[in-house]
């Protein structure tokens, strides 16, 4: 299995690196390199730098941080992070371990055993999570994979605002979701979505022009991956079902938040708008965290009557997260 496993990255590898060779100068003149803005733009000036840089500059560097997509080195921010505490019989436990009970509780034992992926990338909470072979955003991502497969036409095209590594995608592909699903993203974060998704057996296309987004679309796979430049173009490919965020809408600049709801409401018109994000700001000071609120979001919509609203119930973003659904109103309730 292993030695399979290596087989198949290093041919992932190898596509990745000749996408962004054939794509090159489209990127830079679109500034689709290192463009992120707000929070994205700290961690990849800090924390994912080398990853970052090595997109654009040095592909032999970044096949070796894309052998392991899912570390810190070149994933920070896109795992949730574990956090140990002592519960009130005063064993020591963990978030993660805390989500587990929660998604059990929620959907059953079974879920359990649902949670376990195909392949297990280590990263920096392996440790945690390697015995139930998930990650620990994983049981948040199984229930919104759940409540979307509930709540929508799962023969719809369905579309992840900031994806991050493919997490709820994979789990609506395991859902047997039949629709075409869109993860909009940057480009460092798609090209770590793209290993991962195709490493768990879900066939995965990378876009970064319309030609390849219709040439994708007509594909057999089952996931597009998309840059940003493309977001208001997908009015191509309605009736979509849903557009859904977690956590990383509250975290990009007004001006981006601004131009993705502004497709949901005048092109895209989904059905569902479902918004995990941040209920109150809790660092009012810092120049990073932007924190624009689900008030602030839910302003921004129109035509939408929201139907669901509910505290997260999982860790992460010290407790600040809400979630929002929007349902579309039909013309004669306009």
């Amino acid at each position: 299995m292993r030695f399979k496993t290596h087989i198949v990255k290093r041919k992932l590898l190898s596509e990745i690196r000749s996408f962004l060779l054939d794509n090159q100068n489209y990127l830079k003149s679109n500034n689709l390199f290192n463009s992120a803005l707000g929070e994205w733009a700290w961690i990849h000036s800090t924390k994912t730098k080398r990853y970052v840089t090595s997109i654009a500059e040095d592909h032999k560097v970044l096949s070796d941080f894309l052998k392991e997509p899912l570390q810190q080195s070149c994933a920070y921010g896109l795992i949730t992070p574990v956090e140990t505490y002592e519960n009130l019989s005063k064993i020591q436990s963990n978030s993660f371990l805390s989500d587990i009970g929660i998604i059990e509780n929620i959907e059953g034992e079974s879920s359990i055993t649902f949670l376990r992926q195909s392949i297990f990338l280590k990263n920096e909470y392996s440790r945690f999570c390697k015995r139930y072979k998930c990650y620990s955003d994983s049981p948040r991502h199984l229930f919104f994979a759940n409540q979307i497969c509930q709540l929508t036409d799962t023969s719809k095209v369905g579309i992840e605002i900031g994806g991050g590594y493919g997490g709820l995608i994979y789990y609506l592909v395991k859902k047997d979701y039949s629709g075409k699903l869109i993860n909009c993203d940057l480009l460092e974060s798609i090209l770590i979505s793209y290993m991962y998704l195709n490493l768990n057996g879900v066939e995965t296309k990378l876009c970064v022009t319309n030609e390849q987004l219709s040439s994708a679309y007509l594909s057999q796979a089952k996931v597009i991956l998309i840059t940003p430049n493309l977001f208001s173009d997908l009015e191509t490919y309605i009736p979509i079902g849903f557009v859904f965020n977690s956590r990383s809408l509250s975290e990009m600049s007004q001006v981006q938040v601004d131009d993705y709801l502004r497709a949901v409401n005048s092109s895209l018109k989904p059905q569902f708008f479902i918004s995990e994000n941040a209920e109150e700001v809790i660092f009012p000071d810092s120049v990073r965290h932007i924190e624009i609120t689900q008030s602030s979001i839910s302003e921004r919509l129109s035509n939408y009557s929201l139907v669901r609203r509910y505290r997260s119930k999982f860790a992460g973003g010290s407790n600040r997260y809400g979630t929002r659904v929007y349902e579309r109103l039909t013309d004669l309730e306009f």
